[in-house]
């Protein structure tokens, strides 16, 4: 989706931001190309002649950036109210209590719920829309911790393959299904002393996302909801089990994997 940038120096430039998919960064686009840059920074010149220096500033909660032209910042869309915070924002206690699963389904929840109050539907649709987000996504959630929690539960040796495959065989009872509008968590495999989550990302394709990008929005948060004291820590990783978190795109390649064990917690 493109957001066309309103500035004095670039009138009759077709000058924008476009996000591509939940996690792909948002990008400077300039009448269809995209201006290269250093990460968030580009230099772009103006109508005027000079160099403009452009930021693309997101936050963890509204994907949508802000731009800063010159240390000016311009919105590119209306800035949601702390009541449509309060009201989407009840995915994000996973992110500090579900571990890495609660930090992508919470995320992926909130970011999905921008989008939607940020849409021309009606006051009363976009409430309705974004209250059942919020729901189903903390129903998922549960559903599969309570399964996994379960398998963990009913086996003396949790790191061994078996255990880990009774593990997954509970949750992908419910599996595939899509965490939000463009990710799938497609399935989960016990290995031996690995219990391995497999996501795909619906209609984006490998040449439309930076991979590195990804890894350096996503590296961090997930070792952070992994080891940050959660079920994943205690009932996987401090009775000698990796967890696995692998990422493909819609062409079936392997975006990113993710590997945390807890001597990467230290």
């Amino acid at each position: 989706m493109d957001y066309s940038i309103q500035h004095e120096d670039f009138e009759g430039r077709d000058l924008c931001v476009r996000l591509s998919g939940l996690f792909g960064s948002a990008k400077l686009v300039e009448n269809g190309t995209e201006v290269s840059g250093s990460g968030r920074q580009h230099s772009v010149r103006g109508n005027s002649g000079e160099t403009r220096e452009i930021v693309l500033e997101s936050s963890l909660i509204d994907r949508l950036p802000v731009v800063v032209i010159d240390g000016v910042s311009i919105r590119l869309d209306r800035a949601l109210r702390w009541y449509e915070y309060l009201w989407m924002g009840m995915p994000l206690l996973l992110v500090f209590a579900g571990g890495a699963l609660g930090v992508v389904m919470g995320i992926a929840a909130t970011w999905t719920s921008a989008r939607i109050f940020r849409s021309e539907r009606s006051i009363v649709m976009r409430y309705a829309l974004t209250g059942l987000v919020s729901l189903a996504t903390v129903l998922v959630f549960l559903g599969i911790a309570t399964g996994v929690q379960l398998a963990v539960d009913a086996n003396r040796d949790p790191a061994s393959k078996a255990a880990l495959a009774e593990v997954a065989s509970l949750a992908n009872q419910d599996l595939p299904r899509m965490v939000d509008d463009v990710t799938e968590l497609v399935e989960i495999e016990g290995l031996e002393g690995i219990l391995s989550f497999r996501y795909r990302l619906v209609g984006i394709t490998s040449d439309e996302i930076d991979a590195d990008e990804f890894e350096r929005r996503m590296g961090q948060i997930l070792r952070e909801g992994v080891c940050g004291g959660g079920d994943l820590r205690t009932q996987f990783l401090e009775q000698g089990i990796a967890v696995r978190q692998v990422y493909f795109t819609a062409d079936d390649q392997e975006l990113r994997s993710f590997d945390f064990r807890l001597e990467d917690c230290n």
